[in-house]
């Protein structure tokens, strides 16, 4: 299936969402599965439409915090920080740098919670891209 894709994204130079409701999920795994970085801004969980979501210990993904360690999961490098609006403005992030393998293999390695990011850590991974 990820053939299917591949003419879309090889060309592209991030792959972001900005509150893109179901595609959430679907945006972090094709941005990782092509070694993409990526910007998601997610707004609602989903967690009916997405039964089989778990963390790495075992929980059900069905609030909106989960949500976000979820997403982390999906890439060992990734990072979140919060844009400058109100409402949902959480950002989960990869920068080009970040390593593309998923938390879920690296289950063993410490990752610091990195929520307290600020506007700069989104700067300069907007600036990583654009290089």
């Amino acid at each position: 299936e990820l053939r299917r894709w591949s003419h879309v994204v090889s060309a592209c130079g991030l792959i972001a969402g900005l509150h893109p409701d179901q595609a959430t999920g679907g945006a972090v795994q094709l941005a990782c599965a092509f070694g993409k970085p990526f910007a998601v801004v997610p707004c609602c969980t989903f967690a009916d439409d997405f039964p089989g979501r778990r963390l790495l210990d075992g929980r059900l993904v069905r609030t909106y915090d989960e949500l976000i360690s979820w997403l982390r999961q999906q890439n060992a490098g990734s990072q979140v920080a919060y844009l400058p609006f109100h409402g949902k403005n959480t950002v989960v992030f990869a920068p080009p740098f970040a390593p593309r393998s998923s938390i879920g293999e690296l289950a063993a390695a410490e990752h610091p919670d990195t929520r307290t990011a600020t506007p700069a850590a989104v700067e300069s991974a907007a600036a990583a891209v654009e290089a």
